[in-house]
């Protein structure tokens, strides 16, 4: 068994404690997904038997986590029961006595969240395995259930759809399970591939239900007669040995989903002949039903492309699904090499992740009936909008292969990864800080295949131990809530005193100013909704908060057709480019992209939302240059007109609170920058932190400017720096040195003007702020007397071009 870990970066968490892991990012719609790497490793020994005493065999095939079962223990570690189903059975002659059943399986949990690679054997010591019990399985009547490949059709009833037989002389019904679901009542949904089928058993064994799809899926003749056999394909309906291998449930709604292994005889899964067509059987399908009623009812269908081999375009076909959210699944993809396949180096094996979000839902239309192929020839027809498809995590990484003690390709031992990965499961991580953690499990079905098994009291021998193997992934939701909540907090205080500086009479006396006050007072108020967004996401996803149910959490935050999931990046878009063109472009395009999807591609979107970190990066770098070189200017103004003392203290010290200031949004928006594109999950913890930084940006400003004109206004020395560069609407009169002009001097003085601008912190242009004109005393002139060349004396304003001296 694998144990990998996975997490959803809206609302990301801390990364691990100890050494960094390798992380890889991917985009599915609006959301990110990341893959942390594998934590744990386990096997249940391929001579394992259960208290029948057969071989414990094939239970990768479908597996799901007992409800109530799932929790902490003492030292830390995690515990649980694995309820796994075998398919339909061992190979040969031995499948005929073999009756259907459900394991229960014990485990233990002990992450490793290290660097170094594990040997083999100390990667067992992750997850340790034992088996409990079985249950076997009746039909309604009470008669044993068989696997055995079906040659016969049990007739319609009041109760039941026609139904696969072993043989007409032989009147068991027969199954190939290849999915399993836990529902809320403790009754149990299993996915079979002979019908395809879903069927509906009770807690003791017993079948209670069947669930029978459209016509379009069901096995049909040439004479349009359904024929449930399992040795050659029907002329349209589930190809053969691809019925439901996927089935999973939103648990919140009761809602089951079913997916068919790859596309159906009609939708391009076989060719004109009728033959298997792995070029062009890409477009699956999958169904849902709401079975929270009285009778199952069909609530939806979609088209789902699966993914296909670069070289050769053959189709990935999917082994399991898991639901993750609202419209959100994960699929096992596979080929047929690895441990007890066909050979030993591996090509492809992944759990993807897809998005019916957008998609054309066809239940109830016209591609039900099987003349109407959605994709004839493997071609998907015009009208109809497919699943969004994206790769997630790559099973035969090296680098997480190696880190337990595994391998892809020679030599062919118990440490080569498995072939055939087949069963999905989850699991919250019940941590009461944590609610959002999750682990995904995945199973590999060893075939039967032992050179010690045993079978009704016949032993047998395959030629080859293949042990079960498992992988496991986590997600994380509410440690950048925290940070925000606190940011915010923080953001608040320092509100509260700039605004008391900037309301008073005298620094609302320009226009200069009461538009930095608007601006402040639109961030704050777009801050304080961006803060109770979040907190009502929270609130809403995790206060009915129940440890049986554990995708409650993650169907709210990735549900799409929510408000808050597309108000949060408008919210950032305007904070981001207030008072700048970019805030129209950016706000418009993603409001209308989220609610059109289908016109934008998702590739452009992502690239559209990635540039937007380094392109504020970069405007903030200028922004920041421009009012530094600004005030040099001004700095150098004053030096000029003679009446500037002690320059440098306060021209450094301007230039620090603006400099300073700036510094808290342009390191983050560098770090976002360097996270974006290096795809990596705590990406989200800035996100989250961004929108209060940005106001405690500016609200930094205002104080820390008024606090330094306050301590410079009672040094004369230093006050005509501080009232040239001190924007005004940070100052007031009272605030003001009262010894602005030098000291009388003796003989003659000239006159002049001096300027003092408005505001020079604030992104505006020098030249189109106001300036009030004050009469100073300026040095003394040249006395007719003197001897000085007159030719060679300049006043000081004579070099700027203002106005002429008085002499």
């Amino acid at each position: 068994m694998y144990l990998y870990t996975w997490l959803s970066s809206l609302l990301l968490s801390h990364i691990y404690g100890g050494e960094r892991a390798e992380y890889v990012t991917f985009q599915l719609g609006r959301h990110s997904y990341v893959n942390k790497g594998p934590v744990a490793f386990g096997i249940l020994p391929s001579n394992a038997v259960d208290s029948l005493g057969d071989t414990i065999g094939g239970i990768g095939s479908a597996v799901t986590v007992k409800r109530g079962s799932w929790f902490v223990t003492s030292n830390g570690s995690f515990a649980g029961t694995f309820i796994t189903h075998p398919d339909s059975g061992p190979h040969g002659n031995l499948k005929d006595g073999y009756q259907t059943r459900q394991h229960e399986i014990d485990f233990v949990l002990n992450p490793y969240e290290g660097s170094k690679n594990l040997d083999y054997s100390e990667a067992l010591k992750t997850l340790t395995l034992s088996y409990q019990r079985t249950v076997l399985q009746f039909d309604t009547d009470g008669s044993k259930l068989s696997g055995v490949d079906p040659n016969g059709t049990r007739p319609p009833t009041s109760s039941d759809p026609a139904l696969p037989l072993v043989s007409s002389a032989d009147p068991r019904l027969t199954l190939d399970t290849e999915s399993i679901v836990e529902d809320v009542d403790g009754t149990y949904w299993l996915g079979d591939e002979y019908g395809p089928h879903v069927y509906h058993f009770n807690s003791s064994g017993h079948r209670i239900g069947v669930i029978q799809p459209p016509r379009a899926y069901v096995p049909l003749n040439s004479a349009g007669d359904i024929e449930f056999v399992s040795d050659a394909n029907p002329v349209t309906g589930r190809m053969e040995g691809q019925g439901f291998e996927g089935l999973t449930m939103d648990h919140e709604t009761r809602v089951l989903y079913a997916m068919l292994q790859s596309a159906l005889v009609q939708d391009g899964g076989a060719d004109k002949d009728g033959k298997e067509s792995d070029t062009t059987s890409r477009h699956t399908r999958i169904i849902a039903y709401g079975v929270g009623g009285e009778s199952p009812e069909l609530k939806g269908e979609w088209v789902v492309p699966l993914p296909r081999s670069a070289s050769k375009g053959k189709t990935r076909a999917s082994s399991e699904i898991l639901f993750v959210g609202d419209g959100t699944f994960l699929s096992l993809s596979r080929d047929g090499d690895g441990r007890g396949g066909n050979g030993e180096k591996s090509s492809y094996k992944q759990i993807d992740l897809f998005s019916v979000n957008g998609a054309t839902n066809i239940a109830g239309s016209k591609y039900d009936d099987p003349s109407h192929p959605v994709a004839p020839g493997g071609k998907l027809v015009d009208d109809v909008v497919p699943a969004e498809y994206t790769s997630f995590v790559d099973m035969i990484d090296k680098k997480s292969l190696k880190k337990l003690g595994l391998h892809n390709g020679s030599p062919d031992d118990e440490t080569l990864i498995a072939s055939r990965w087949e069963g999905l499961a989850i699991a919250p991580v019940c941590d009461a800080e944590n609610q959002d953690d999750y682990f995904v499990f995945a199973i590999a079905d060893n075939n039967f295949s032992t050179t010690d098994g045993i079978i009704g009291g016949v032993p047998y021998n395959q030629g080859l131990d293949v042990d079960s193997q498992f992988l496991m992934y986590k997600i994380y939701f509410l440690v950048s809530f925290w940070l925000e909540a606190t940011l915010y907090g923080l953001y608040f205080s320092l509100f509260v005193v700039a605004l008391n500086i900037m309301m008073r009479k005298q620094a609302l006396a320009t226009s200069s100013s009461r538009v930095f006050l608007t601006g402040i007072l639109a961030m704050f108020v777009l801050i304080t909704f961006h803060n109770s967004t979040n907190m009502y996401r929270m609130l809403t996803a995790y206060a009915s908060y129940d440890p049986n149910s554990p995708n409650h959490a993650v169907s709210f935050l990735l549900n799409l057709k929510n408000w808050d999931a597309y108000a949060f990046p408008i919210i950032m878009g305007c904070l981001t480019w207030i008072g700048d063109i970019l805030v129209v472009r950016a706000t418009s395009v993603n409001y209308y992209w989220f609610h059109h999807e289908d016109s934008i591609p998702v590739n452009v979107m992502t690239r559209m939302f990635r540039i937007i970190y380094p392109l504020n990066l970069a405007q903030n770098i200028l922004t920041t240059s421009f009012i530094g070189f600004r005030l040099y200017k001004q700095y150098k103004v004053a030096s000029k007109t003679g009446f500037d003392p002690n320059p440098g203290r306060n021209f450094i010290l301007i230039t620090r609170i603006i400099v300073e200031s700036a510094l808290i949004y342009t390191t983050q928006m560098l770090i976002l920058t360097v996270l974006c594109f290096i795809d990596h999950p705590s990406i989200v913890i800035i996100q989250h932190a961004l929108a209060p930084s940005i106001g405690i940006v500016f609200v930094l400003i205002a104080i820390r400017a008024h606090a330094a004109a306050s301590v410079t206004s009672s040094h004369s020395a230093g006050s005509h720096t501080i009232n040239a560069i001190v924007p005004t609407w940070l100052t007031s009169k009272n605030e003001e040195s009262p010894n602005m002009d030098p000291p009388p001097r003796s003989g003659r003085r000239s006159l002049g003007m001096r300027f003092v601008t408005t505001s020079v912190v604030e992104e505006h242009q020098l030249d189109d702020m106001p300036r009030k004109p004050e009469f100073v005393a300026y040095p003394e002139a040249p006395s007719r007397d003197s001897k000085v060349d007159e030719e060679s004396y300049k006043p000081p304003f004579e070099d700027m071009g203002n106005m002429g001296i008085t002499r």
